[in-house]
């Protein structure tokens, strides 16, 4: 049975009727009306309005504190008695990508002196360099049950042919710590909260997961320009064999 026109349209996905999308088809409309309809001169239909935020959404926004800013309330509460800290990427940072892109520098260093090779190159001794940690961090998990190793443990397990012969391993770990050194930047904001624990009597105590012991790393934080006192502890993973 064929269906009627009126079927035929159908309804129209505004929700308009059949009879209204068809009126509104070229076919039933004159070839003037319908190029007036595509005119480039017509208005573009409007967007519909955003709706605006309300003004007390906007005080909430604006009421947003940063965790620097809540730490310091809390240290001017005088509930707090002692303030425990990251070291790296909390109190100072590399500016490099990664920390093992240092490597790479590291290796530049020794490859101009003739501390190295001349087959190895910076990216090589890199990967070395990353691969002697892993492995130190095995041996350490298996002889200590942690897998928290020193600086010098990685440096043994570099490979035993670039190393010189009037040269030793502890010396090259001389020249990363110095790379270290010289590269480190302080966090200003951070510094700032020690300095106002320090005012207020709040003891301080650095923890970081690294393979430096305390000394070097508390060398590494002062000159970077972290001022730190005598009393201020400073312990590491590597000298007490656990992580954090």
């Amino acid at each position: 049975m064929r269906r009627s026109g009126h079927d035929e349209a159908g309804s129209d996905p505004g929700g308009g009727t059949g009879a209204e999308s068809a009126a509104a088809s070229p076919s039933n409309v004159t070839a003037a009306q319908y190029q007036a309809s595509r005119s480039p001169d017509r208005e573009p239909p409007r967007r519909p309005r955003r709706r605006s935020v309300p003004t007390c959404r906007c005080r909430y926004r604006l009421a947003i504190v940063t965790v620097h800013e809540q730490a310091l309330s809390a240290l001017r509460s005088s509930r707090v008695t002692l303030l425990t800290t990251d070291v790296f990427d909390t109190l100072v940072w590399r500016p490099t990508a990664r920390p093992r892109h240092l490597f790479v520098t590291l290796g530049e260093r020794l490859a101009s002196a003739g501390l190295l090779p001349a087959d190895v190159s910076p990216a090589l001794f890199r990967d070395a360099r990353v691969e002697a940690e892993r492995r130190a961090r095995r041996e350490a998990y298996r002889t200590h049950g942690c897998a928290e190793c020193t600086l010098e443990e990685i440096w043994d397990l570099m490979p035993a042919r670039w190393r010189s012969p009037d040269r030793s391993w502890a010396d090259d770990a001389a020249a990363e710590f110095e790379l270290e050194r010289t590269t480190l930047r302080a966090v200003p904001d951070n510094v700032e909260l020690l300095a106002e624990a320090r005012r207020r009597g709040v003891r301080i105590a650095l923890v970081s997961d690294t393979y430096i012991s305390p000394d070097p790393l508390r060398t590494l934080v002062e000159s970077a320009g972290v001022p730190l006192d005598a009393g201020d502890l400073v312990t590491t993973s590597s000298s007490e064999r656990l992580n954090k």
